[in-house]
């Protein structure tokens, strides 16, 4: 951690327990509060430069969204308890494991119908979400490269899927 966030952790370290101390309750405790704050507020410190003047109120309105979100998330597992909707989220999960097995199944047909094996690599880093500066790094060429190797590769895909010849 940097010198300015011992300092500003350091300075709303009573806050920060007050307001987790004012949002817990049975589906959240008071320690996990603090930790996710502390977390919170480090993803919030990178998108601001004057986080140091942050008011105490964003500390309690951090707290509550938390203890709003845990709340929400177990009333979400209590709600299916009984048989019945069981058996609906069950169901439910099941049509989501088909249409993800048939997806699945759709682009391995289209990745083996790829012919070069660099456009073959450009769509699965596409597919698996791999940012380009990785992809230019792996490589050894610009992003501005890879940028349009995996646009050409997509483009390329996409009019084997256009013209049915997969």
């Amino acid at each position: 951690m940097c010198d300015g966030c011992n300092d500003f952790f350091r300075n709303k370290r009573g806050v920060i327990r007050a307001a987790a101390a004012a949002q817990a309750s049975r589906f959240v405790l008071v320690d996990d509060l603090i930790c996710d704050i502390y977390y919170r507020t480090l993803r919030w410190k990178r998108q601001t430069d004057d986080y140091m003047s942050a008011s105490n109120a964003f500390f309690y309105t951090v707290a509550k969204n938390l203890a709003i979100d845990c709340t929400r998330q177990r009333s979400r597992q209590e709600q299916f308890d009984d048989e019945q909707h069981e058996v609906l989220l069950t169901e439910s999960v099941t049509l989501q494991n088909e249409e993800a097995e048939r997806v699945r199944e759709m682009i391995e047909i289209i990745m083996d119908n790829i012919e070069r094996p660099e456009d073959r690599d450009a769509l699965f880093s596409f597919l698996t979400g791999e940012p380009i500066p990785a992809i230019a790094e792996r490589l050894g060429i610009t992003s501005n490269a890879a940028s349009v190797r995996r646009r050409r590769a997509i483009e390329r895909a996409a009019s084997l899927v256009s013209s049915g010849r997969f």
